[in-house]
């Protein structure tokens, strides 16, 4: 289930990735559109019927506004990476991997990346 929420997520921000990214569009409770451009932005406007899919989903806004504001771009391909190590992750997890072990990994391939 996390793992479908995971692509349902990457499947609506992925539009807005890149120069020729497409605008997204948002209704809000008064049945008014919203053009949205940027995936931090759009990520915000999204929301789950699942407790499940809306922890995820803030977990991935922290991860897109951490990276707009550290560099001021880049928060649609923070969470299409993110989506899809969290699917890879999950895909570990049921197969009986540790996620000590898991978290340990990524942790020192980040640190690694970090200093190239």
């Amino acid at each position: 289930k996390n793992i479908k929420v995971t692509e349902n997520i990457a499947n609506c921000i992925k539009i807005t990735l890149g120069p020729t990214g497409k605008n997204g569009i948002v209704s809000n409770e008064k049945q008014e559109l919203k053009f949205i451009t940027s995936g931090s932005l759009l990520i915000k406007s999204l929301e789950f019927p699942t407790n499940a899919g809306n922890v995820i989903l803030k977990l991935l806004e922290q991860a897109a506004v951490k990276t707009f504001n550290i560099s001021g771009d880049g928060s649609t391909t923070t969470i299409l990476i993110a989506c899809q190590l969290l699917k890879s992750s999950l895909r570990f997890l049921v197969n009986g991997y540790n996620s000590i072990f898991l978290s340990f990994g990524l942790k020192k391939i980040a640190y690694f990346l970090v200093e190239r």
